[in-house]
């Protein structure tokens, strides 16, 4: 009878489990990325790129952790220009509360959506309640009638929501022509 010294058996073990992908994979789920490269690194036999344990076992925990590196980057950039964005509106809604007759700082908050409509529209499920009620503030700023912020609120509706004014002929009113706009429900406002 062969006698196996503890060594020769671990190194046994530790090479039938490396061979057998399902229990190398398991293996694999238990570990960070990090440690999945140093493991990928102790042998050639595990190697990214050269073996195929590596291309089929390792490469794909990597991959998804990338993945899920990524993930987080972009939610850590939304999160930071939603803070920045924020404190801003914020700011200009104290500064207009003040001074609530100062149209030159309501529109002031009508211009910081319009620096970050990107970014807004690219989240609307988050935001479509805030871009709802926008639009509905421009809209009704046109319908108050004071020609100064019905220019400034159609200028702010074609920057945010591109909706362009619009005029039909229609003959027996001033000038001939009558403008309006379309709300982005379908709605159709006279300027």
């Amino acid at each position: 009878m062969v006698m196996q010294t503890r060594l020769y058996r671990k190194q046994h073990l530790f090479n039938e489990v490396s061979e057998n992908p399902l229990l190398l994979t398991t293996i694999m789920n238990y570990l960070d990325n990090k440690d999945a490269v140093n493991f990928s690194l102790t042998n050639k036999k595990y190697h990214l790129y050269d073996s195929i344990i590596g291309n089929e076992v390792i490469t794909p925990k990597l991959a998804e952790g990338y993945v899920k590196y990524l993930d987080e980057q972009h939610k850590k950039v939304i999160n930071k220009t939603n803070d920045k964005f924020m404190s801003k509106f914020r700011k200009l809604l104290r500064q207009y509360e003040s001074s609530p007759f100062n149209s030159c700082l309501k529109f002031k908050v009508f211009y910081h959506i319009f620096e970050y409509k990107d970014f807004l529209f690219s989240n609307y499920e988050k935001y479509k309640v805030f871009l709802n009620a926008t639009e509905e503030n421009l809209i009704r700023l046109i319908r108050n009638d004071h020609s100064y912020e019905t220019i400034d609120a159609v200028h702010y509706l074609t920057l945010i929501f591109d909706i362009q004014p619009k005029a039909e002929r229609i003959p027996g009113t001033s000038n001939d022509y009558v403008e309006y706009i379309i709300s982005t429900k379908g709605e159709r406002i006279l300027i």
